[in-house]
């Protein structure tokens, strides 16, 4: 009666090894999430975790990958808190974490760790020197590259700008003010709990601007806008991806309309947008299409052994951006595109 157990046993093993790989089934994928999914940034928190959730609903039923959620209030000492926990308690396989200044503030511990981490960042320097630390956004650098053709494409000549102090808004300050080709007449920047922008905006109207560069972090934008607009200045006003965010557009009352602004290019994603927009009944802010791919790419990387090196030599991958690739730097080739807000709503 043994021996016969034992042969069904075995018989079973053979048969569910042959339909189902070991590791797609014995030892689901654990990945950890970090974003701010309360405070003052929780828009954006809750665009990543919605387009995670959306990413396993259609690619991943079966929940073969276990996305574990930690709230870090976009604050870099609660993503060490977070990321710690996630790899001494939930024992993950692999990190998303949003935001530049809490990605700088854990890449060396993923890094010491030999654990594969994408940072939803555009910032170059979380990447510099790391084997499993990779980035998913347009490049800063690229962004900045349009940014400057379409403020030459206008005829600015000379700019002010505001930036929230955060490594992201400053790089693009920075490779702006780089780029050497307008005046810049007022530069400033602002911690993020800032809420008073009336000495900026006499500052302003006071150096005379042809545009104001918003590199503001939400939510300050819609903040500044209205400070801006009723303080008497009437000029352009742009910015990059921190405008992306359909709460900051309705919060500011119609002083964002006008305005335009540099992101990636999501022309490919309107069925992302489509099918988030029907499961949660809002738009997503920015970050939600680079969710949606990277927990596309974890749950394709379960076939894998070595997720590091799926990702470093990723190709012909099909996205809400549509077919693209690794770099070799471990970034991805997302193109930059413009928008404009208008009416309350962001135009291709």
């Amino acid at each position: 009666m043994k021996n016969i157990c034992l042969k069904i046993s075995l018989l079973l093993g053979v048969l569910i090894s042959t339909v189902l790989p070991i590791d797609s089934w014995a030892n689901p994928l654990k990945i950890g999430v970090v974003a701010p999914l309360t405070g003052p940034a929780a828009t954006s928190g809750e665009t990543v975790r919605n387009s995670i959730i959306l990413a396993q609903e259609k690619f991943d039923p079966q929940k073969s990958v276990d996305f574990v959620f930690e709230d870090d209030q976009l604050q870099p000492k609660n993503t060490v808190t977070s990321v710690n926990k996630l790899i001494s308690h939930d024992r993950v396989d692999g990190l998303i974490v949003f935001g530049s200044p809490t990605s700088l503030a854990v890449n060396s511990i993923a890094e010491q760790n030999k654990l594969p981490m994408v940072a939803l960042s555009i910032v170059d320097k979380v990447v510099a020197g790391k084997s499993y630390v990779f980035k998913h956004w347009v490049s800063s650098r690229v962004e900045n590259e349009l940014v400057v053709a379409e403020v030459k494409r206008r005829g600015y000549n000379r700019i002010a700008i505001i930036a929230s102090t955060n490594d992201a808004m400053l790089a693009m300050r920075d490779h702006f003010a780089a780029s050497k080709f307008v005046d810049i007449v007022y530069s400033e920047d602002f911690p993020s709990e800032e809420s008073d922008f009336r000495s900026a905006v006499t500052k302003i109207r006071q150096a005379n601007p042809d545009a104001v560069y918003n590199l503001l972090w939400s939510p300050q934008p819609a903040i500044f806008a209205k400070a801006l607009r009723g303080g008497g200045y009437v000029g352009p006003m742009f910015g990059v991806h921190n405008l992306e965010d359909p709460k900051q557009i309705e919060a500011s009352d119609g002083t964002l309309n006008g305005a335009w602004f540099v992101t990636g290019d999501d022309s490919a994603a309107a069925e992302y947008y489509r099918d988030y927009e029907q499961r949660f009944g809002v738009s997503p802010a920015a970050g939600g299409p680079n969710a949606f791919d990277v927990a596309k790419m974890y749950i394709e990387a379960i076939k894998v052994n070595d997720i590091a090196k799926f990702l470093r030599s990723l190709n012909n991958f099909h996205g809400a951006y549509g077919e693209y690739g690794a770099t070799g730097h471990n970034d991805f080739m997302i193109k930059a595109a413009k928008k404009s807000i208008a009416d309350g709503k962001i135009i291709s």
